[in-house]
């Protein structure tokens, strides 16, 4: 199993949207002072730092997590405490900040029709493949053996350097 991670956005700086990393792609990812993945999405969120330094404000922001190599079956379809995906959204909106979790595609999914949804399977040499991951790695609360996508939104501090205003 391999796990990597990288930033997608910071603050209203264009998310990265490409596919996911690899593991192979981790040494480029360490040297990015953000942690992006993409150059361009890099430098625009080095923007958005940077003016929001100025203006005396803070920042939130998107991370994924991808984890390669998972077996088939984790986790349980029977009931909803055993469901994976129900678990690491749980354990991800215990960290402080967050306030939301996607799994895979799954805000993109929200406003598709159900044909254009799921991802299609076609027989392949060693079994099933999918031609895409919209689901993230996980159907009916199991891992299906594609990468497992796993992102996080997180507010920005609400304390901020500059004054409120005089009637708070």
């Amino acid at each position: 199993m391999e796990v990597i991670s990288h930033v997608v956005s910071i603050g209203a700086s264009a998310p990265y949207d490409g596919p996911p990393p690899q593991p192979t792609d981790l040494p480029a990812i360490d040297a990015s002072p953000v942690r992006a993945y993409d150059k361009a999405a890099e430098e625009a969120m080095i923007a958005e730092i940077e003016a929001a330094k100025k203006d005396g404000d803070t920042l939130g922001g998107v991370v994924e997590v991808v984890a390669s190599g998972l077996p088939v079956g984790l986790g349980s379809f029977t009931s909803g405490d055993n469901r994976l995906d129900g678990q690491l959204a749980a354990a991800v909106m215990g960290i402080q900040a967050i306030k939301g979790v996607e799994i895979g595609d799954g805000f993109a999914t929200a406003r598709r029709r159900g044909s254009a949804a799921h991802d299609e399977m076609y027989p392949g040499p060693d079994g099933v493949v999918r031609s895409t991951n919209r689901a993230g790695g996980l159907e009916g609360g199991m891992t299906n053996g594609q990468p497992l996508r796993v992102r996080a939104a997180m507010k920005p501090i609400s304390t901020v350097p500059r004054a409120w205003p005089p009637w708070i």
